[in-house]
């Protein structure tokens, strides 16, 4: 089946065998590669018309939506975020699983519903990884994880959710909305970058770390241009700006979340970014069920999704 992600160019540590020069020449092509992936996607931000129309969001990106959070309902996100990365703050996990030398980090609080508490127990690991360094991802990740108790959560929070689900909902793909509840929310994910500036656009997986039916970010600190690579014959890139300070947030259902890449191009000098991604709502293996995880792939590794809404 093709990779619903492109190859990793700086997942894989590159670890010296005995060859010093070998080893720098291979940090320099993977240096080089980024590089040239991020003039690229500079290009693409400077291009007026790659830039997402929310009121007519292309088709091979449908589901993709944008929120103002007001003031109030920021600053809970904000505490919700901060709680967990605080509880965490030595057992993050690495964004990218075990062999991701980046230095971002990641770390899960997880609600109390029956398919929340259910993962939570089982923890998930990277697509990428089997055998015994699938189990060691999946334990990091436990480490990374807890469940968040009521007193856990900040004053405000339910009735924040159902404010910011209720904005997204006319927006997402139709078919995704039963999802978007707080009483589906499995987990809030706060991300941090330290300092990185890119992310590569990736698909999340759903069936591992990329869980979700419908996943929000919500722009804590640090202003970025969020990148979408969207898939079929016509490959495009994409891209629109995530403010902190304009307290925005955006969705990912539909082919923007099951179909497309996504990734990140923080602002140069401006404040480390952090976000908090809520995901709602879990697929089920195969072509069963509410939410089946096999329509999930990008390079035609998921089956056609089209466009009803």
């Amino acid at each position: 089946m093709p990779r619903s992600k492109p190859a990793p160019v700086k997942r894989q540590r590159v670890e010296p065998s005995g060859d010093a020069a070998l080893f720098a020449a291979a940090q320099r092509v993977v240096e080089q590669l980024e590089a040239e992936e991020v003039e690229a996607w500079t290009a693409c931000a400077e291009t007026a018309s790659r830039h997402v129309d929310f009121g007519a969001v292309p088709a091979a990106a449908f589901g993709l939506a944008k929120a103002v959070v007001p003031a109030e309902d920021h600053e809970i996100f904000v505490r919700l975020h901060d709680t967990i990365v605080e509880r965490h703050r030595k057992t993050m996990a690495g964004w990218g699983g075990v062999d991701d030398s980046s230095g971002r980090q990641r770390c899960y609080g997880y609600f109390r519903n029956p398919a929340a508490e259910a993962l939570h127990a089982r923890s998930h690991s990277m697509r990428e990884l089997a055998g015994g360094r699938a189990a060691e991802d999946r334990e990091a990740n436990r480490r990374a994880s807890s469940l968040l108790e009521p007193d856990d959560l900040p004053e405000g929070l339910d009735a924040a959710l159902d404010r910011l689900c209720a904005c997204l909902a006319p927006q997402i793909a139709a078919a995704s909305r039963s999802a978007l509840s707080p009483a589906r929310l499995v987990a809030a994910q706060p991300n941090l970058h330290n300092g990185r500036r890119y992310l590569r656009p990736h698909l999340d997986e759903p069936l591992h770390d990329g869980f979700g039916v419908v996943i929000v970010t919500v722009a804590v600190r640090g202003s970025a241009t969020v990148l979408l690579q969207t898939d079929g014959a016509a490959r495009q890139r994409l891209c629109f700006r995530l403010e902190s300070g304009g307290r925005e947030a955006y969705a990912l259902s539909g082919a923007a979340r099951d179909a497309c890449l996504h990734g990140v191009l923080a602002d140069e000098g401006g404040e480390p970014r952090c976000s908090l991604n809520l995901r709602f709502g879990l697929h089920s293996p195969g072509m069963e069920g509410e939410f089946p995880a096999g329509r999930v792939g990008y390079g035609g590794a998921g089956e056609a999704l089209g466009e009803a809404k």
